[in-house]
C-alpha cells in the first residue's frame, strides 16, 4: 500500500468514511482502518451517525490539514508536491512515476524547456486523461454523493497537473485553479501540445460537477466564459473528435442543470437536463453535417443564450422545469417562454404561439403564447420530466426514446382538439429516435 496515497486522498477529502478513502485509493477497507488508527496524529474517529451523507457508518476527518500537508512531505523525503491519490477505480501509481521509478526515468519536457524536471510527459498526460474520464464517468454515477467525490477526484487530478506547469513551483494541494490563467498557453507533452484552454474546460467541468450534484448556484458569467472557452483550440495532444464531442455534450448537460432547474429534487435533475443536453448536441452535429468543431461553436452559442435567460426566468418565478421556462409576462395575458421545441410540435394550431428565436436550433425556443397555449405548454413539460425522473435509464439516447412514448401519449389527448397534432407528433417521434441513432 502506498501510505503516502492514502494520506494525501484524505488530505483533499477532510472528511470520509474508510469505504470512501479506500475505493480512492483501490485499498481493502481494513487496511486503510489500521493505517488511520496508527496515524491519531493526524485523524480524528467521529461519533457514529456524525456523517450526513451516511448515518451509522464510522467517519474520519482530518485534525490539521496543514500538519497532514507536512507529514505529507515528511513521508515524500522532498520539498515536491505528493504522489497523487487516484480517482475512484484507479491506483495512485497510475497517474505517473514515484521514488525511485521516477528518478530514473528520462525526464522529458513536460511543457517547456524552462522546467524540464517538473514532470514526465507520459505521468502528466496519463494524469490529465485520468482526470478526464473521471469526469465524463459521473454521468452515469446514481448517487449525488458519488458524483462530488468523483469531481473531487478529478480536480485533485487536475490541480496536480497545472501545478506541474505553474511558472512558480508550489504544493499541488496549495494550486487555486484560477491560476489556469498564468499557466503556458500550449504545454508540450512529447507526442503534440495541450493548450490552456484544455486544462480550463476540464477544471471548469469539474466545478460544474460538483455544483450540480449538490445543487449549488454557479455564476452566469462562469457559465457563458466556459461556453466561449469549448471553441478555442485544445492541442493536439491526445485529442480526437469523439472525446470533444463527449466533453462538449457533458458541458451542456450539466449548464442545462443549473441553469434551467428542474422542478424536482437535484438528485434526478440530470435526467431532463440530458435529455435536453443530447438533443441540442444531436441537431448541433446533425446541422454541422458531422463536422465536431462546428457543432461545438453552434452549440456554445446556444448555450450562452440559454444560461443568459435563467436569471429573467427565475425572476419572473413562472417557471422552474427544465423544458419551459416564463421569461416575461407581457400585456393581455400573454408571456414570453423559453420552451423545448418538441412541446411546440404537438400543441394544437388552436392554442396559438408566435416564435421569436430559435436559442437552440431545433431544440430550444423563445416564443409568446397566450394563456392557454402557456398552460398547456407547462402541462407538457411536467408530465415527461415527472416520467423521466422516474426513470432508471441514464444514457441520453434511451432517454430520448422514453421521451418520444410519452410525447406520443400526450398527443392523443391534443388530438381530440386539433387532428392534426398526430401526424406532428408522428414526425416529432421520428426526429427523435433518428438523433438517438435509431432506425426508423
Amino acid at each position: 500500500m502506498s501510505r503516502i496515497g492514502v494520506l494525501t486522498a484524505a488530505a483533499v477529502l477532510g472528511e470520509f468514511t474508510p469505504a470512501q478513502l479506500a475505493v480512492w485509493c483501490e485499498e481493502d477497507v481494513d487496511t486503510v482502518v489500521g493505517l488511520l488508527a496508527n496515524a491519531g496524529d493526524l485523524f480524528r474517529r467521529l461519533p457514529p451517525g456524525a456523517g450526513p451523507d451516511s448515518p451509522g457508518e464510522a467517519r474520519w476527518r482530518v485534525l490539521d490539514a496543514q500538519v497532514l500537508r507536512h507529514a505529507i512531505l515528511a513521508e515524500r523525503g522532498a520539498p515536491a508536491g505528493p504522489t497523487p491519490a487516484g480517482p475512484i477505480g484507479a491506483g495512485p501509481t497510475r497517474a505517473g512515476p514515484t521514488g525511485a521509478r521516477a528518478a530514473g526515468r528520462d525526464r522529458a519536457p513536460a511543457v517547456r524547456s524552462a522546467v524540464p524536471e517538473r514532470a514526465t510527459c507520459e505521468g502528466w498526460m496519463a494524469r490529465l486523461r485520468m482526470a478526464e474520464e473521471t469526469l465524463m464517468g459521473c454521468a452515469e454515477e446514481p448517487s449525488a454523493q458519488g458524483r462530488r467525490v468523483m469531481a473531487c477526484s478529478a480536480m485533485n487530478y487536475l490541480r496536480q497537473s497545472l501545478a506541474d506547469v505553474l511558472p512558480e513551483r508550489r504544493p499541488w494541494w496549495e494550486v487555486d485553479p484560477a491560476l489556469v490563467d498564468v499557466a503556458p498557453e500550449h504545454i508540450e507533452t512529447g507526442t503534440g501540445t495541450v493548450t490552456r484552454w484544455r486544462l480550463r474546460a476540464d477544471l471548469a467541468l469539474a466545478r460544474l460537477t460538483a455544483a450540480a450534484a449538490a445543487g449549488a448556484e454557479v455564476g452566469e458569467r462562469f457559465l457563458l466564459d466556459t461556453a466561449e472557452g469549448l471553441t478555442r483550440p485544445f492541442g493536439s495532444s491526445d485529442v480526437d473528435e469523439a472525446w470533444l464531442g463527449r466533453l462538449t455534450g457533458r458541458f451542456a448537460e450539466l449548464a442545462l442543470a443549473v441553469a434551467r432547474p428542474s422542478v424536482h429534487d437535484t438528485e434526478h435533475t440530470a435526467a431532463p437536463a440530458r435529455l435536453l443536453s443530447t438533443l441540442a448536441w444531436g441537431r448541433a452535429l446533425s446541422d454541422a453535417r458531422g463536422d465536431v468543431r462546428t457543432a461545438v461553436r453552434r452549440l456554445a452559442r446556444g448555450l450562452k443564450t440559454a444560461v443568459a435567460n435563467r436569471s429573467t426566468a427565475a425572476a419572473e418565478g413562472g417557471g422552474s422545469t427544465c423544458l419551459f421556462q416564463v421569461l416575461d409576462h407581457l400585456p393581455h395575458g400573454l408571456e414570453r417562454v423559453n420552451v423545448c421545441a418538441l412541446l411546440l410540435e404537438i400543441l394544437p394550431r388552436q392554442l396559438g404561439y408566435r416564435e421569436e428565436e430559435q436559442v437552440v436550433p431545433g431544440v430550444l425556443v423563445t416564443a409568446v403564447a397566450g394563456p392557454r397555449a402557456s398552460r398547456r405548454l407547462r402541462m407538457y413539460a411536467d408530465v415527461i420530466e415527472e416520467d423521466l425522473v422516474q426513470s432508471n435509464f441514464t444514457s441520453g439516447s434511451a432517454l430520448i426514446g422514453q421521451a418520444a412514448h410519452v410525447v406520443q401519449d400526450l398527443a392523443v389527448t391534443g388530438a381530440r382538439m386539433d387532428h392534426t397534432v398526430l401526424e406532428r407528433s408522428d414526425r416529432a417521434r421520428r426526429g427523435l429516435l433518428a438523433l438517438a441513432g435509431v432506425p426508423v
